[in-house]
């Protein structure tokens, strides 16, 4: 009860959700040049398919607001090119991470995952 208490209060996701159309836990997908959704909540384990476009090729950032390369780039599928289309990757390591549009980063076309550790919303009386 206390794991879903807390994961309502911070408004962390408490089931997968792929969405309409989505074969895996979750989508980042392009809508005109944003990414929708613009942040993505998960718990550390999903799986998260990135549609990229050659139109719109994905690099990490450091920071929300920077356009300076992360490197390694966790975003990448076993180091595929960017504009790979339909990368499914699963993220492990909590944490948020940041990306951007190369080509329309000026426009502020970015998004970030956040991943959660579950471990630390479990009740300790489980």
């Amino acid at each position: 009860m206390r794991l879903l208490t807390a994961a309502l209060l911070l408004g962390i996701p408490l089931t997968a959700h792929a969405g309409i159309g989505c074969p895996v836990d979750h989508c980042v997908r392009i809508v005109g040049n944003t990414y929708e959704p613009v942040q993505l909540d998960i718990w550390a384990g999903e799986t998260v398919r990135f549609e990229y476009s050659g139109a719109h090729p994905l690099r990490q950032v450091r920071s929300a607001t920077g356009t300076t390369a992360y490197t390694p780039n966790p975003l990448l599928c076993d180091d595929q090119s960017v504009t790979q289309p339909n990368c499914e990757i699963t993220l492990t390591v909590p944490g948020d991470f940041f990306y951007i549009c190369v080509v329309h980063a000026f426009m502020d076309m970015r998004g970030s995952v956040r991943v959660f550790d579950p471990l630390l919303f479990r009740d300790s009386f489980d």
